[in-house]
């Protein structure tokens, strides 16, 4: 079919009222892409989500029960390795486990519903991995290549409409994600935490954040809610060397973009008030282009509060 090839074995049963069909096969690499509007024109980079209308109606015409097993898959951006498929078809509504999903390094269980018998498909995601590289993951979904290291994560959604587009934007469900042993590309928490101080009466950048700094951590963990298509991160927690950091923010989806707030402090006995205190750096932008930058409106609150606290102190004194 085009250039997918398979072999395997097929019953097709025309003596009910709708013909039912099983069957195993054996594929070689399959490659959706030439079937999604934006990998079609061969555009390379993070594109919009599609707009075309699907047509799930092959769905209706029969009933079905398959087990498929290929090498490889790309899903857009996305690359699987060898992944095995049991697939149920019964009245336009489609079940599919993977029960061993090779996904970047890591290994998982994912089972999807695709429920094309009313009006509106409607679609349901559930998928665990342990062992994921991150860096090679989030550089194939979102051009973001900031972050490495190990992964967990565990993530729950449903959506539904008649476009890739439509469904990203009614996106909703919960999950959370842990990575271990990583760096983060880009900046220097330490670094940029020990100028901060000149920084706020400046209104400069301080050093630690570019292309040439990094920072290792040994855990970071968050849990999330998604709600049409935005994900909020609100329990965010990272531990580096003499660095702790909390955070929240959004990443949209259904528009490709992200804001997220990050909350680092020192931990040495040494660093400033304001190093301990906490300052906020600030991720925002596109898919693809998104930069680190200190916040410093919220930063200038932080040290009046500081402020306030301090003389309250004093006063009670």
């Amino acid at each position: 079919m085009d250039a997918i090839d398979g072999d395997g074995n097929f019953e097709l049963d025309l003596t009910t009222s709708k013909p039912t069909l099983k069957g195993k096969l054996d594929m070689g690499k399959i490659d959706f892409r030439p079937y999604m509007a934006a990998y079609s024109a061969g555009v390379e980079g993070i594109q919009p989500w599609s707009e075309v209308p699907y047509n799930f109606s092959a769905l209706k015409l029969m009933d079905g029960n398959y087990v498929i097993r290929t090498p490889e898959v790309l899903f857009g951006p996305l690359k699987f390795g060898q992944t095995d498929l049991d697939a149920v078809v019964t009245g336009g509504i489609m079940t599919a486990r993977l029960p061993e999903v090779n996904l970047y390094g890591g290994l998982g269980v994912m089972t999807a519903t695709l429920d094309a018998s009313g009006e509106i498909p409607k679609v349901k995601l559930a998928v665990t991995l342990e062992d994921i590289t991150s860096n090679r993951f989030l550089s194939s979904l979102a051009n973001f290549t900031r972050l490495e290291g190990t992964g967990h994560t565990l993530l729950e959604i449903t959506g539904e409409g008649r476009s890739q587009a439509e469904i990203m934007r009614s996106l909703n469900g919960y999950g959370d994600f842990e990575v271990i042993g990583g760096v983060i590309k880009g900046i220097d928490l330490s670094k940029f935490l020990t100028g901060v101080d000149e920084s706020l009466t400046q209104r400069v950048l301080p050093q630690g954040i570019g292309d040439t700094y990094t920072t290792n951590f040994n855990d970071m963990i968050g849990k999330f809610k998604i709600k049409d298509g935005v994900i909020s991160l609100d329990n965010f927690n990272l531990k580096a060397a003499g660095v702790h950091a909390g955070g929240s923010g959004i990443l949209d989806i259904g528009n490709q973009k992200l804001d997220f707030g990050l909350r680092p402090r020192l931990t040495s006995a040494d660093a400033s008030d304001l190093g301990r205190f906490g300052v906020p750096i600030r991720f925002k932008g596109n898919w693809g282009n998104i930069s680190p930058g200190p916040d410093f409106d919220l930063m200038q609150k932080i040290a009046i509060e500081k402020a306030k606290i301090r003389a309250r102190e004093e006063i009670k004194d």
